[in-house]
Order: structure tokens, then C-alpha cells, then sequence
């Protein structure tokens, strides 16, 4: 029998006395009416650090449920930190791309705003925030990954790059670059990394950037490069914005697990008890 997973704010889990509080509305429909769990039902509670409990239901409330912790597990830690930056998309096109990079993986998701961005930031930002969390925070519970993805504001495509690169420093950013001779991303990923890296040394952070039906201008291609991007490629076709951005997630999602397996064996490898 499969055993759901619930996001649960800190505040409701007490480590000291063992128990789980579950006060969000949806949450609780989900449990009472959709799932039709019981007491003594188990669920899975996880924090916001990933931190995941085994609950066993104790007292199912209209208001409020209850449970008792009967054991935890925590995250796996990871070799990166995987940011997507990706252009606002019409229709339900961006929230279907910040399912889906959920999903993959990844920990950060910055809107932006291009030149040939068709969609613009309008007064219900925090309307369109809150909806955008409840996107994340739904797809996180249903892949069961360890924590949801960080999700800021939309901003300038500029702005948020000049951001980026000052307070993140993150050396690794790749911009995908249509119609361009730009070499794959998978091929600049694999080589940029020396098979005898020593495991104790994680790979730096990555981000990759995704343009806006039509892409990038070549203005903003250039001024990225002058900022120390990388331009990359996905491929011979040319893919729509949403399908770029899942493709390029996965393709640094599954790197990321290739260097976490060639990290652990080699650990194995040196460890003498083995």
C-alpha cells in the first residue's frame, strides 16, 4: 500500500513529544475524503529541510489532525544546487514548467522577464506567488522529493543576472541558445569535470537559463557572454520554451546523480572495511 507524503511546516512538527499536527485545509480533505485514511493509518510528514516521518495517525479532526512519529529519514545531500531561470510563458505553459522542474529536482526558479517575453508581471504578483507555491509545494508532496524548490519573484532578465552573478557567484551558468553553434549541454557538463575529482570536492552550483517563445534576442544572448554565461545547445531541433527548460533540468538532474554514484563508489572504494 502506498504511503503519502505531506508537506508539514516545522512549527507543527515537536520532535520533543513525538507528534505531527496537520492544520492545512487541502491537506486535511485530502487525507479525510480523497484518500479516506483512518486512525492508525500511516502517512509520511516531511519538513522543509526534507527531513521525512513516519506518522501514524492518532486522531483525525475536522480542524486538525494528529499523529504520532514512528521513525524519520533524512535527505540525501547533493552534490549542486541546480537553478533554473526561465522566461515567463503564456497560458498554463509556466506552471506546467515549474511542475515539472519540481519534479527533476530542482532547488531554485527564477521568472524573468526578456524582450520577447509575450507575458508581463501584472499588480496580482502576489496572487500569482501564492499560486505558483501551491504548484511547487502539490508536485513536491506527489514526487516525493526531499524539500521544494525555492521560487522568487519575476524580474528583468538583466536584473536577475546581475544578481546572480554578485550574490551567488555562481561559476556555472549556461544560457540555451537556439539556431547557434553552440556545443550540447551535456557534452560541456561531462567534460568540465575531471574524472579523478577527489569526492570530498562537490561540483559548483549550476544555473542554466531559458529564453521566451522566440528565445533570446542576440542582444541579450551577447551581454549574457559578457558576463562569463556559457551558451550551450539542446540539440538540432528547436523545442518550445517549456520542453527546453525540462530538458535541460533533467539532463543536470541526472549529472548531478552520475557524479553522487561516482562520488559514493569512490568512497566504497577507499573505505577499508570493505
Amino acid at each position: 500500500m502506498t504511503t503519502h507524503r505531506f508537506l508539514i511546516p516545522e512549527q507543527l512538527i515537536d520532535l520533543e513529544g513525538g507528534s505531527v499536527r496537520i492544520s492545512d485545509k487541502t491537506q486535511i480533505k485530502q487525507i479525510t475524503r480523497v484518500l479516506r485514511l483512518e486512525e492508525n493509518d500511516l502517512i509520511e510528514a516531511q519538513d522543509e529541510n526534507g527531513t521525512v516521518y513516519q506518522v501514524n495517525l492518532t486522531r483525525i479532526g475536522r480542524e486538525e489532525i494528529e499523529g504520532r512519529i514512528v521513525s524519520s529519514t533524512k535527505a540525501r545531500a547533493k552534490i549542486f544546487r541546480l537553478t533554473i531561470m526561465v522566461a515567463l510563458l503564456k497560458g498554463g505553459n509556466f506552471e506546467y514548467t515549474l511542475s515539472k522542474l519540481t519534479e527533476l529536482g530542482v532547488d531554485r526558479i527564477i521568472p524573468i522577464v526578456t524582450e520577447r517575453t509575450i507575458v508581463r508581471v501584472k499588480d496580482e504578483g502576489a496572487d500569482k506567488m501564492r499560486r505558483w507555491l501551491t504548484i511547487v509545494k502539490e508536485a513536491t508532496e506527489q514526487c516525493e522529493r526531499g524539500r521544494p524548490p525555492q521560487v522568487v519573484n519575476a524580474q528583468p532578465f538583466e536584473k536577475a543576472l546581475n544578481d546572480l552573478i554578485k550574490t551567488d557567484k555562481t561559476p556555472n551558468i549556461f544560457i540555451c541558445a537556439e539556431r547557434s553553434q553552440a556545443p550540447h549541454l551535456v557534452t560541456i557538463l561531462y567534460e568540465s569535470t575531471p574524472s579523478e575529482a577527489s569526492p570530498a570536492v562537490p561540483m559548483s552550483d549550476i544555473c542554466i537559463v531559458i529564453g521566451p517563445e522566440g528565445g533570446f534576442t542576440d542582444q541579450e544572448i551577447e551581454h549574457a557572454i559578457s558576463l562569463g554565461c556559457i551558451p550551450c545547445g539542446l540539440g538540432d531541433t528547436i523545442l518550445r520554451s517549456e520542453t527546453a527548460a525540462t530538458m535541460a533540468a533533467g539532463l543536470a538532474a541526472s549529472f548531478g546523480e552520475y557524479l553522487w554514484h561516482q562520488r559514493e563508489y569512490q568512497l566504497d572504494s577507499h573505505n577499508p572495511l570493505q
